[in-house]
């Protein structure tokens, strides 16, 4: 056996259910090249990024019938396991298609509708029935209905097996997606490799009344290399298995974040007919999320931001202390008002410096008040090299462990001047082990590669608050259990927080 096979099998068996991140095979019934999905999905199997390293048998009767040897009559002809099996029918003909398969199933991904989202409950009973007893003889996981299919790419396996259209340039890493909308699954991958934004797997699991969030959350959780869980939900109807993907993260010394959709009634109305999903009122699910350590966030987007900001901060979020105290400062009057209001308005309080900060920072200021946040562009005209020991003694306080600062004129910095003012940050938090986050005014286009490793980045005013409340949330977890400096997890050279303790 070789090394890879090796590995493969290794993960496998950590699995559990049926390995289904690191099946032997892909099957995929009801492929035909003229349809959308059946041809995004081969493409996404063989492309060279991310290459499935296992055979891929295509089953179409109708295509078998007519002599093309490349397709195969039905998934009992095909020499091997099954694997992870693709069913791109719906309804009853998707139902009948699953009953009839038996031998080495890794799991099934079930990708058309017309069952609960139909008003078709018996069907999707029925087809939870036979994920829990089948010929098999086990247990398999079956995603969906309406499910895209999962990702996976890490070094022992790579596959994107998903049924829509994703972009170029896969780049693994230890983020986890796991949505209930399965076009949101390919618009994430973009959006976070564009980015420069590893992503570990990534599972569609749709109606999810077979496969639920729970257990896509464990089942990512359960990998070495995934440290950080985003959750896309269109509601949580049972709190019991939100409490139990908490205490599984924070046993594993890892990071949940969670959205949930439907808040509006018009988005309550259009998530139960999207997945027939019945949502758990939105504050106990509020309650239940605090209580248990995930952290909730308001959209997809700010599920991207708070993994980026996590895997931007690295080791220094939850390395030593009991801090998670935020300092704003800035050389724009205006920018540091906007970052203020923008943090107050997401929950992020501005506490005073200690005493022994307020002596550290009079010793730079002068007569000046001293306060958080604070504007040092007009002591920067008087006094050279003024803000480096202003961000210094702000980032000494043993009250803050996040130190933010605005970038007043914009992210990449446009002048030598600014990339001074900017490596103070970095060269501040450096010497303390605090989080150093620098916020940009205005959503720049840049994707942050100019130099400013070891600082987190944020394009616009809206996502440097939601950054900085993630991180302090993560922070505070850390400070309340006392965890320990987190593992390191490669990502592109880059270390992400991998917390270490046996609870939240």
């Amino acid at each position: 056996m070789t090394a890879q096979a090796s590995a493969a099998a290794a993960a496998r068996a950590r699995n559990g259910r049926a390995g289904f991140l690191s099946p032997p095979a892909e099957t995929i019934i009801g492929f035909s090249e003229d349809s959308g999905p059946g041809a995004s999905l081969l493409r996404n199997l063989t492309r060279d990024d991310c290459r499935f390293p296992g055979p891929v048998h295509l089953v179409n009767p109708r295509r078998a019938a007519s002599g093309d040897t490349r397709f195969l009559r039905s998934a009992a002809e095909v020499a091997g396991p099954l694997g992870f099996v693709h069913v791109l029918l719906a309804g009853e003909a998707a139902l009948q298609t699953v009953r009839q398969l038996t031998g080495d199933i890794s799991a099934v991904a079930v990708y058309g509708g017309g069952f609960g989202d139909a008003g078709r409950d018996d069907l999707e009973q029925e087809l939870a029935n036979w994920s829990a007893h089948n010929a098999t003889g086990r247990p398999v996981p079956v995603l969906g209905p309406q499910s895209m299919g999962v990702y996976r790419n890490t070094a022992g396996m790579q596959f994107c097996g998903i049924t829509g259209p994703s972009p170029e340039r896969a780049k693994p890493g230890p983020v986890a997606f796991i949505s209930q909308s399965g076009a949101l699954v390919g618009a994430f991958l973009r959006a976070a490799w564009s980015r420069g934004v590893g992503v570990g797997c990534a599972f569609s699991i749709g109606n999810a009344r077979c496969f639920s969030f729970a257990d896509a959350a464990a089942a990512a959780l359960a990998e070495d290399d995934i440290s950080v869980v985003c959750m896309y939900l269109e509601g949580v109807s049972r709190l019991a298995d939100l409490a139990t993907v908490g205490k599984v993260a924070a046993r594993r010394g890892k990071v949940v974040l969670l959205a949930v959709g439907g808040e509006s009634a018009g988005g309550r109305s259009l998530a139960q007919s999207h997945t027939g999903t019945l949502a758990t009122e939105s504050r106990l699910v509020s309650g239940v999320a605090r209580q248990y350590g995930i952290i909730q966030v308001a959209n997809v987007e700010e599920l991207l931001w708070g993994a980026e900001g996590i895997g931007q901060a690295g080791q220094a979020i939850l390395a030593g202390g009991k801090a998670f105290g935020v300092a704003l400062i800035g050389l724009t009057g205006g920018g540091v008002i906007l970052a203020a209001d923008s943090l107050e308005r997401n929950g992020v309080s501005l506490p005073q410096p200690t005493a022994r900060g307020m002596r550290a920072i009079s010793a730079v200021v002068g007569n000046r008040p001293v306060l958080n946040p604070v504007d040092g562009g007009a002591l920067a005209l008087g006094l050279a090299d003024s803000h480096t020991a202003l961000t210094r003694a702000y980032a000494e306080d043993p009250r803050y462990k996040i130190v933010a600062c605005v970038a007043g004129m914009g992210l990449p910095p446009p002048t030598p001047n600014h990339v001074h003012l900017y490596d103070a940050l970095a060269d501040a938090i450096a010497r303390t082990g605090k989080v150093g986050v620098l916020v940009s005014p205005l959503p720049d286009l840049t994707n942050g590669a100019w130099g400013m490793d070891g600082l987190v980045i944020a394009r616009g005013l809206q996502e440097g608050a939601i950054k900085i409340r993630v991180l302090q949330d993560v922070a505070r977890l850390g400070a309340l259990a006392g965890r320990a400096a987190p593992r390191q997890s490669a990502d592109a050279g880059r270390s992400v927080a991998s917390p270490a303790s046996e609870g939240h």
